[in-house]
């Protein structure tokens, strides 16, 4: 399975913080994680799946290895997990580590007795706003089964963003079925003017679009304001 996709609150932030101009410009330099391909393979009815992600001209961006809770794996030390990560960076995502701050270090042990370590690090040059751009990556047992390159935003933006796009469908779909019940009642009018014995199917025709529109409407409370 293949696919194409990316922008979303990140690409908005950037555009908001920079301006079109100069986000264009420094997402084209410095090769920004906003867009990317994606391709998974997976066997019907079980659980674990590969996916691999590609920046638009075909670089590595980043992969993911889905596996069960309970599957075996080894139970190694932090400290041994994140040199088998920042190897693996080094080696397949041309890292440097003097430009890159760790900010995150967890393990977990999973239900099978394998120990996952969870990493983050983020860019000392990168500047935008309040954004960071980060690496994740998760070693599971003692093999990277995971790693994400990405711009994390601010908490407030990605709530203020998806209110924003709730709203909008909802003034969308509102806009939609006004146009409509616009069109039915003058269709049903110009029936009617045309054939009177059309008037008894006008009513029902109103009563319907009403209620179509009544809960479109509705749908505005459910909206995060």
């Amino acid at each position: 399975v293949n696919s194409f996709s990316g922008g979303g609150s990140p690409l908005y932030y950037v555009q908001r913080t920079l301006g079109v101009e100069e986000s264009n410009r420094r997402m084209a330099e410095e090769e920004w994680p906003l867009y990317y391909w994606k391709a998974r393979w997976f066997k019907p009815l079980e659980k674990e799946e590969f996916i691999v992600y590609l920046m638009p001209d075909g670089d590595f961006l980043g992969f993911k290895h889905i596996m069960g809770e309970d599957a075996l794996g080894a139970a190694i030390s932090q400290d041994e997990a994140n040199l088998i990560a920042e190897r693996f960076l080094i080696q397949y995502a041309g890292w440097d580590a003097s430009k890159w701050e760790q900010v995150e270090a967890a393990s977990e042990t999973r239900s099978g007795g394998r120990i996952d370590h969870s990493f983050a690090w983020k860019s000392r040059a990168f500047s935008a706003g309040e954004s960071e751009l980060r690496y994740n990556l998760v070693v599971q047992g003692d093999q990277v089964g995971y790693i994400d390159y990405w711009i994390k935003v601010p908490e407030a933006f990605i709530r203020q963003y998806a209110a924003e796009r709730n709203q909008a469908g909802i003034l969308s779909m509102v806009a939609y079925f006004c146009g409509f019940l616009g069109f039915a009642i003058a269709g049903l009018f110009g029936i009617v003017l045309i054939r009177p014995d059309g008037k008894q199917a006008l009513w029902p025709a109103l009563l319907a679009g009403f209620i179509s529109l009544a809960a479109t409407l509705n749908l505005i409370s459910l909206s995060p304001l």
